[in-house]
C-alpha cells in the first residue's frame, strides 16, 4: 500500500505505525460510540484518508 508513496524505507515502519494507529484509533472511538456530533462519520473518514494520503505524498 505503501509503495505508491516515495517514502525514504527507513520511514517506512513510521508511516505503517502511523496508519495503524489512525484506523484503530479511530475504529475504537466508532465502536464506543465516540463520535457524538451530527456530522457524518463516513465523511470524516474520507477527510482522515484525504489528510493522510496528501501528508505521505508531500
Amino acid at each position: 500500500m505503501l509503495s505508491g508513496y516515495k517514502l525514504d524505507p527507513a520511514d517506512t515502519v513510521h508511516a505503517l505505525r502511523l496508519l495503524r494507529s489512525l484506523f484503530h484509533g479511530f475504529a475504537v472511538l466508532e465502536a464506543a460510540g465516540g463520535f457524538q456530533m451530527d456530522t457524518d462519520v463516513d465523511e470524516s473518514f474520507e477527510w482522515l484518508i484525504a489528510f493522510v494520503d496528501r501528508g505521505l505524498t508531500s
